[in-house]
This record gives structure tokens, sequence and C-alpha cells, in this order.
């Protein structure tokens, strides 16, 4: 059984905001509307923070997170060369669980209720024709990155094993959607569920 949500309402929550991330570009209207969001919140009674001394290193991260997922998804292809060795698969598990104790600390020390971060550093796009997923860019605020790089905000839950909702909090200047990731702790979903649900409800911003 799932535990009961944090808090009851966002009055007296506290959450962590972050808006960038080192390994990955996120668009400036999405980076404004997390703002935005912040001080709607700090409105209604919700402690926003921006920094801790107890989070993880996001970089470092989503390194073991690539190398995971590179070792998982080239299981069986002839093309991608030698598998790595159980002792470097055992190190990377290492690394996880360590990453995992490191946001448990957050959650409970600090204590943060949740992480509000982007859920993906663009809004919609256009789907691609380039098959080959290494090749394909987006346009973040005029300059092409690559596409692959975008796993980085989801790869912060996914990573720890954490639960994480995403709720719409504004629109950009055409009226695409831009929505913000709740991340809580081990076994929070009631939580990120409750709180991506109140945050829902305080209605979206002028668009960026």
């Amino acid at each position: 059984a799932l535990p009961e949500p944090r808090r009851p309402a966002l009055a007296g929550c506290r959450v962590l905001l972050l808006q960038d991330h080192p390994c990955c570009g996120t668009e400036t209207s999405i980076r404004a509307a997390l703002a935005a969001l912040g001080a709607r919140l700090a409105d209604a009674g919700v402690r926003v923070e921006h920094a801790s001394a107890l989070m993880p290193d996001l970089a470092a991260a989503q390194s073991i997170y690539f190398d995971m997922l590179q070792a998982v998804t080239s299981r069986g292809d002839p093309q991608a060369g030698p598998p790595i060795s159980a002792h470097a698969w055992m190190a990377l598990l290492d690394a996880q669980a360590r990453l995992r104790r490191r946001w448990q600390a957050l959650f409970r020390d600090a204590p943060f209720d949740a992480v509000l971060m982007p859920p993906f550093g663009t809004t919609a796009f256009v789907h691609f024709d380039e098959p080959d997923v290494d090749r394909r860019v987006l346009a973040i605020d005029g300059a092409e990155r690559p596409y692959a790089e975008q796993l980085a905000w989801p790869a912060v839950a996914t990573l720890a094993g954490l639960p994480a909702t995403v709720a719409p909090i504004a629109r950009d200047a055409v009226g695409l959607p831009i929505g913000v990731q709740v991340m809580g702790p081990y076994l929070g979903d009631r939580t990120t569920i409750a709180l991506a649900g109140a945050i829902a409800a305080l209605g979206h911003a002028v668009p960026a």
C-alpha cells in the first residue's frame, strides 16, 4: 500500500525547483514557465528553493544512465561491439544505489516534498524523418542540439527509480502546452499525483 500524500494541500509544501540541466538544452519559454510557476506556488504558501547541498550531481547521474542504457539496448545487437563486463555492470549498479541514497537523503533530511523540473527541453515537435536517433536534432532557442540529450530530464527520475507526474502549467507563444515534472520520494506516487493535481488547478500562465 502506497503512503498517503505528504501534504493535504499546497500550503506548507517545500519543493526544489530545477530549470536547467547540465547535460541538455532547455528552451527559454520552458524555463520562464517554471520560474512563473515558482512565483505562483510561493504565493500559495509553498516554500520554493532552487538549490540544495543534498542534490546529486546531475551530470554524473546522466553518465551512469547512458552507460546502463547502452548496455541494455545493445544486448544481442551484432553491430554494438563487445558487451561490458560483469564487473563494469556491477559498478554501475553500485553507482545507481548511491544515487538513490542521495535522493532519499534529500527527501528525508532536507526535507523536500517534491522536486519540480521540465519533463523535456522543448514543447511538442514535428516527428522525425531521420531513422538514426544519433543524427536527430532539435532546435533549442534557435540552435540545433542533439535529440538524444533530451533523455536527461526524464532520466532524473528513471535512473533513481522515483515516481514522477507531469502537470500542465502554461502555453508557449504559439499555444503549445508546457508542463512540469513533479518527482517525489520512493513510493511517493500519491504525493506526486496530488501535487501535480494541485498545480494543474492553479491554471495556466500567460503564454511566454
